[in-house]
């Protein structure tokens, strides 16, 4: 078993400045860390082999999601101020994921 390493982040941001290029600075568990530096919008785009992290150390994020379903969800902790939303209705009883979702999701 290896020892534990320490990675300090700002050493490592201070090793690139591109942005948008994500730089592999540690890897356990068979995961890889990656720190990159972003600015500006991203082109919308798919995350289809891994789930990952987004960890903000300097500044801010925000993630916009699109065909989002029954699968997951987002919780923000106490005194975290976050941005007002629009967008699905409350119901008050669920029949589970409409037909043509899951079709799209290929789960039919």
């Amino acid at each position: 078993m290896q020892p534990l390493k320490k990675v300090n982040l700002a050493e490592k941001f201070d090793l690139f400045h591109e942005t948008w290029s994500p730089k592999i600075v540690a890897e356990l568990n068979g995961q890889q860390v990656k720190l990159a530096k972003v600015e500006g919008e991203f082109e919308w785009h798919h995350h289809e082999d891994k789930d990952e992290l987004f960890l903000v150390v300097k500044g801010q994020l925000t993630i916009g999601l699109r065909d989002l379903t029954a699968s997951g969800f987002w919780s923000s902790r106490i005194g975290v101020n976050d941005l007002g939303y629009s967008g699905n209705t409350a119901r008050a009883s669920w029949d589970g994921c409409p037909q043509d979702a899951l079709e799209h999701l290929g789960l039919s």
